[in-house]
């Protein structure tokens, strides 16, 4: 039996809504209500907890819009705990960088690691029935538009990290595209290009037969021409802000999604990025909302429900209430990622590596930043060497991720580290290695030494993981402000 609010300790400066979130999130933190388990009817739960219905109803809509629970109705319907998925927690990973503004240049190289990834797991691993789904996506390239050739090298490569059977390897690479498609759906980054159509798909069809055929030559340098030449097509036109964009009406925009209700949510999401709107504004009421994208009830409310699925809004009831923009917490998605992973048997054999990549990118931005980065860098190396142990490390690996300044990399980087630390409790251990690295790694980086100093982050990264990492993740204020 749940503690009534009243009897919640520690809740006397919260208001009953607070402390009824407060409690049902802590009751699902202990496994009262396992994921995707009923928890209980509105009447239910309001005598379980003792209170009313309206108090019941705006703490509700609070853990519906964290991803904490969802709203079911009918005959069988009340609220159910939810059970995550790969696309759900990838998702709400890419809204939340997204709406910390992470944009497109930030955003492509974190994205061609992932797709070098998946096709280095995915050669050799590659099942017939997932062979036939990968011909069939690349026997459809060559006839369909700009739009669905997209979505079919997307699934082609979602195919890939499937067979790869490593499931950090398919989260990372959802949360990839999701934010690709997030940052780079406004930008005009495949209008122009010298690179002909036909070359294009025949570079995509080469490497999907390179990685059925399990030829992991071929597949390494199909991959690499098929980069180069989506490169191209991606540098033939410089990739502008979202804040150079002029904003048209949702009216006129001819937009890709083709449901109207996600049309409408791609509209909302990306007025309030261009527009660089701070979290807790007030978007406005739900009828003069619908009144300006002219729009029906029923598809306004839609296009909230996606949004607040992925806590880029909420709705709030009242005299001061409306649609209220808010952000995805940071440490909510991180946890609930770390416990998809861990329920679905992830190792460290399929992070480890996966981290000495991200870590090794993240080194090669921050040398590429700012002359000071190499002197940050360095003089983190002298600190880690007097603290050592795990605080050591990841007060270099905090460095590094300060130094170069991608925030896709601090999300991923840390996601890892705490599933290292949850895998494996004791990792981060040191041994007479540990200074030897430390030099070799602040050496290459004073010297300019790129190969050297990819070369040090990956063996110490590789031995003694990310330590324990000091830095929070991004502030709710870290949103751009407007212009």
């Amino acid at each position: 039996m749940p503690a009534a609010i009243e009897d919640i300790p520690g809740q006397e400066g919260a208001t009953l809504v607070e402390g009824l979130i407060a409690q049902f999130e802590r009751d699902l933190a202990n496994g009262r209500f396992p994921p995707g388990s009923f928890m209980g009817t509105r009447q239910d739960l309001c005598a379980a907890y003792g209170v009313t219905s309206e108090t019941f109803f705006q703490a509700s809509r609070v853990l519906i819009h964290r991803g904490l629970a969802e709203m079911r109705t009918g005959n069988r319907g009340g609220l159910f705990a939810c059970d995550h998925s790969l696309d759900q927690v990838a998702k709400r990973m890419a809204t939340y960088l997204e709406c910390i503004g992470v944009d497109f240049p930030e955003a492509a190289p974190v994205s061609r690691l992932l797709q070098e990834w998946c096709v280095r797991a995915a050669t050799g691993n590659v099942s017939v029935r997932t062979a036939t789904a990968i011909r069939a996506i690349a026997g459809e390239l060559a006839t369909c538009d700009t739009f669905d050739r997209g979505r079919l090298l997307r699934s082609m490569f979602q195919q890939f990290a499937s067979a790869s059977g490593n499931v950090v390897l398919a989260l990372l690479y959802r949360l990839s595209t999701d934010l690709m498609l997030a940052v780079s759906s406004d930008f005009a980054v495949l209008t122009y290009s010298d690179v002909p159509t036909e070359t294009y798909v025949g570079l995509a069809v080469r490497l999907a037969e390179a990685v059925i055929s399990a030829d992991h030559d071929e597949a390494a340098f199909a991959y690499q021409q098929f980069r180069d030449a989506l490169l191209r097509r991606q540098g033939s036109q410089r990739a502008p802000h979202a804040r150079e964009l002029p904003m048209t009406s949702f009216a006129d925009r001819d937009i890709a999604a083709r449901d109207l209700p996600e049309r409408l949510a791609v509209h909302i999401l990306r007025e309030i990025r261009v527009a660089g709107w701070p979290v807790g504004q007030k978007l406005g009421n739900e009828p003069d909302l619908m009144q300006r994208y002219g729009v029906s009830r029923a598809t306004f409310r839609q296009a909230l429900r996606l949004l607040e699925e992925y806590s880029a809004i909420e709705t709030r009831r009242g005299p001061k209430g409306g649609v209220i923009i808010t952000q995805p917490n940071p440490e909510l998605i991180s946890g609930t990622a770390l416990s998809l992973l861990i329920g679905r048997g992830a190792t460290l054999e399929m992070s480890r590596p996966l981290l000495v990549s991200v870590l090794a990118l993240g080194l090669d931005f921050a040398l590429s930043m700012q002359e000071q980065s190499a002197t940050v860098i360095a003089d983190a190396c002298r600190k880690a060497r007097l603290r050592k142990g795990p605080e050591g490390v990841g007060l270099l690996t905090s460095a590094i991720l300060t130094q170069g300044r991608v925030r896709e990399l601090d999300l991923i980087v840390r996601l890892l580290g705490d599933l290292e630390t949850g895998l494996q409790p004791e990792a981060g251990a040191v041994d007479e290695d540990y200074a030897p690295i430390l030099d070799e790694l602040a050496k290459a980086v004073a010297s300019g030494d790129r190969v050297g100093g990819r070369c040090a982050i990956a063996e110490l990264t590789q031995r003694y993981g990310v330590g324990r990492l000091p830095m929070a993740f991004a502030a709710a204020n870290d949103r751009p402000n407007a212009a």
